[in-house]
């Protein structure tokens, strides 16, 4: 295996060590209309990591208790971030929501911070898969680790530290459309509270800089990018 395997397994392991708990006395979602009461059994009588992509797309996609319980949510987050390390789509309407509930339980105000670490290493893993990967849909990946609670700040970092030519790239395949480039923010950005700070970042005069910078040295990608970010740091962040 390759040191970026070692380095996925020990934060999965790392991940199912800080959140080790006892399997909670229901799933805290609705079993009335959502998930089949049935299902909820089979999957509590499961250690987490044997919950299959689909259960937990399930208990995703179920109406989730008024008070945000800590204790179901704390039992199948290391599943789940394992799925998204393995670089699965675990919640069926979008990863941006994967890691919502965290937030809604409390998280990372109220955890503790072996729980903290653990899930930002392998939202780091996220990102840094998207990374080398190129793929489109990078303010999905930043949406789904803000919507967890962690801060946005340390990722928004790492992306800072990439090559201006790479990150052009990234940013270019992401705001790409037929009408030309334009910031592209997914709609479930609308209720996360680290929405401005992305926009930001993505607005602030320090990428413009960097885009203009990559421009001069001949990557027209770049250019296009210093363009979008200039035309859009006097309006208001869309999503």
């Amino acid at each position: 295996m390759g040191a970026g395997s070692d380095a996925l397994s020990r934060a999965v392991a790392q991940a199912y060590h800080a959140f080790a708990v006892p399997a909670p006395p229901d799933l805290g979602v609705c079993t009335a209309c959502c998930m089949d009461p049935a299902m909820e059994r089979v999957m509590l009588a499961k250690q987490p990591r044997d919950l299959t992509l689909a259960e937990v797309q399930e208990w995703l996609g179920a109406a989730f208790s008024r008070d945000a319980p800590r204790h179901p949510v704390a039992w199948i987050t290391p599943r789940i971030l394992e799925l998204l390390a393995e670089g699965l789509e675990v919640a069926t309407g979008g990863n941006e929501v994967a890691l919502r509930r965290l937030r809604e339980a409390g998280f990372p105000d109220h955890w503790s911070p072996e729980q903290v670490i653990a899930t930002g290493l392998v939202c780091m893993i996220a990102l840094e898969r998207h990374i080398a990967t190129g793929a489109p849909d990078l303010d999905g990946t930043l949406c789904m680790i803000a919507n967890s609670g962690l801060d946005i700040g340390p990722f928004l970092a790492h992306l800072d530290t990439l090559p201006g030519d790479v990150l052009a790239d990234l940013l270019y395949t992401d705001w790409r459309g037929n009408s030309g480039l334009s910031i592209r923010r997914t709609l479930f950005w609308q209720h996360v509270p680290q929405r401005q700070a992305v926009w930001n970042w993505y607005t602030g005069p320090d990428l413009e800089a960097r885009m203009w910078d990559a421009a001069a040295a001949g990557n027209m990608r770049a250019l296009e990018v210093a363009e979008c970010i200039a035309r859009s740091a006097k309006t208001e962040p869309k999503g």
